[in-house]
């Protein structure tokens, strides 16, 4: 066996040695990971459900005076719980770059700024569209 055959399959054998533990450290850093998202499960409750409780807190509470005052806003409007689907749906089909774009056209950078916009419905209604084909 010739000394360079040699030498390149001692390269090939240590990069598999390699590989093989950099698999086994990727996947005790998966199941940490996974530990980790029980516990906060456990001591704090689901993400869905803490995204809800936050948007909740976030929203302003309106007078009574006020929700009688505009019936028909509040019947139209999205909810911000419908934005935060409709977006998370959107990214996860593909259209992350749609929806940053969309927030950018309405002068938002991020999801809670919008969610603060007068423009809401209007929002939401071009993020229906987004992948739409036709």
């Amino acid at each position: 066996m010739s000394k360079e055959f040699e030498t390149a399959i001692n390269a090939l054998r240590h990069a598999g040695d390699a590989l093989k533990s950099a698999g086994s450290a990727l996947t005790s850093a998966g199941n940490a990971l996974g530990s980790i998202a029980e516990l906060f499960e456990q001591r704090i409750g689901k993400p869905e459900l803490i995204a809800d409780r936050v948007i909740e807190e976030a929203e302003p509470k309106k007078s009574k005076e006020a929700e009688k005052a505009a019936p028909e806003e509040t019947a139209t409007a999205p909810s911000k719980a419908d934005v935060k689907a409709l977006l998370v749906s959107k990214s996860r089909d593909g259209y992350t770059d749609d929806v940053k774009a969309l927030l950018h056209k309405y002068g938002a950078s991020s999801v809670t700024e919008i969610m603060q916009s007068d423009k809401l419905a209007e929002f939401y209604k071009e993020a229906e569209v987004i992948g739409n084909a036709g």
